[in-house]
């Protein structure tokens, strides 16, 4: 009876079964069922040995794939990474910006809330832009009087830019109503406007996310 344990085994692992891979030939007169068990034994060592290797040739394709989903991963986080990055990636909108008109922000402290009543032009464009606002307590109250301490517009990329043009805020004609003149922003894509606002002895910070259009060609310069 003649027996080829290593068939089918991979090229890697023939090495580790190269003295089990050679004909067994009952010439030693051995008793059947001992030639069997012997067989038996030279096949398990060879299946063990192709497992391995099937495990190690596994586990190193898992390590490349891994290494690979790494580095894409890395290169999507340092995509805005530069306080200056100007790429579309970093600026463009994101279809998750607020309306400029009609909607209402509560305070980060849950003290002021504001509400957007009217914008010109609208939507935002890269230019100059006016805001007017309502603002209420956590009673809904117009509230009057506030100071705006601060107005920032800012890139959507935290480590991007603001503007050097500032912002002012004057009352309106109804209670709690402010115009915020002067909302500037240096080009399209997605930019943040932060507010600090006291008034009564309390302050509170109040933040809109805007999709700013490129400056009409009429307007630019």
């Amino acid at each position: 009876m003649l027996y080829s344990v290593s068939r089918g085994v991979p090229p890697s692992v023939r090495p580790i079964v190269a003295d089990i891979d050679r004909p067994l030939e009952n010439r030693w007169g051995w008793p059947g069922d001992r030639l069997s068990s012997f067989a038996m034994t030279r096949a398990t060592a060879t299946a063990t040995a192709t497992s391995i290797a099937t495990v190690n040739l596994a586990t190193l394709v898992a390590l490349l794939l891994g290494a690979c989903g790494d580095g894409g991963a890395s290169a999507a986080d340092d995509a805005c990474s530069g306080p200056e990055d100007h790429s579309p990636a970093c600026i463009a909108c994101r279809g998750d910006e607020d309306p400029v008109v009609g909607i209402e922000r509560e305070g980060e402290r849950g003290v002021f809330a504001l509400e957007l009543l009217a914008s010109a032009p609208t939507p935002h464009i890269a230019s100059l832009n006016t805001m007017t606002v309502r603002l209420a307590d956590s009673a809904g109250g117009p509230v009057d009087g506030a100071v705006f301490t601060r107005i920032e517009p800012h890139t959507r990329n935290p480590e991007g830019h603001g503007t050097s043009l500032r912002p002012e805020a004057r009352p309106g004609e109804s209670a709690g109503e402010y115009i915020l003149e002067n909302v500037n922003y240096v080009h399209s894509g997605s930019w943040t406007v932060t507010m600090d606002i006291e008034a009564g002895g309390e302050q509170d910070t109040i933040g809109f996310l805007f999709c700013i259009d490129e400056t009409p060609a009429a307007l630019a310069p």
